[in-house]
């Protein structure tokens, strides 16, 4: 978590965090695909002498976007082959996929108090995809909303989609320098489609 994290960058408007751990160091980026519901996670060992096991343990909810979520009832999770689908809503797929489930209470949002909205939720802790990973190797887990047609999008594939979206956005818009291309990526996440064309969001 944050006791390791040495930085964070946007690399090529994908979002990229770091962890050293002394002689392991572990690469986190994520991104959305476009015009789709889905988001792919990448993780990457940069450096260590040794394969190392990574447990990644999802924390879900699946409310209304001015809502939280409280201890209630457990909710509905779908063990499907390489994952879960959640209340059916989104399906997380990744490796050595193992079901669990418990209660993560009092996650608390930053922003959401900043806006002055409540910030507490109780999250789900699904259970947990577990991988050895090479020197240099990447484990990849990825997320998408209903309906889901065959297989998920690789996590890989959208980092790497995302970087080509942010440098012809760059070039289209011009850009100049890092924060010209910077703020031409972040201009067009407030396009979306509608039935009447293209229309934009705050």
């Amino acid at each position: 978590g944050h006791i390791h994290l040495a930085s964070f960058r946007l690399d090529g408007g994908v979002p990229c965090w770091r962890w050293d751990l002394g002689d392991v160091v572990l690469q986190r980026e994520i991104a959305m695909a476009h015009g789709r519901p889905a988001v792919g996670v990448l993780f990457r060992l940069l450096h260590s002498p040794r394969p190392v096991t990574l447990e990644l343990t999802p924390l879900c909810t699946w409310r209304d976007v001015h809502g939280e979520r409280q201890t209630w009832a457990e909710p509905s999770v779908t063990a499907v082959a390489d994952g879960f689908v959640f209340e059916g809503a989104y399906r997380v797929a990744g490796p050595g996929w193992q079901p669990g489930g418990d209660w993560y209470h009092g996650v608390y949002a930053r922003e959401e108090a900043a806006r002055g909205l409540n910030a507490i939720e109780d999250l789900w802790a699904v259970g947990r995809f577990s991988a050895v990973v090479e020197p240099g190797g990447t484990v990849e887990v990825t997320a998408a909303g209903a309906p889901f047609d065959g297989d998920l999008p690789s996590a890989g594939k959208l980092v790497a989609d995302a970087r080509q979206r942010a440098a012809e956005l760059g070039r289209r818009a011009k850009a100049e320098d890092r924060v010209d291309r910077q703020l031409a990526v972040a201009a067009d996440q407030f396009v979306i489609s509608t039935p009447t064309g293209p229309s934009v969001v705050a």
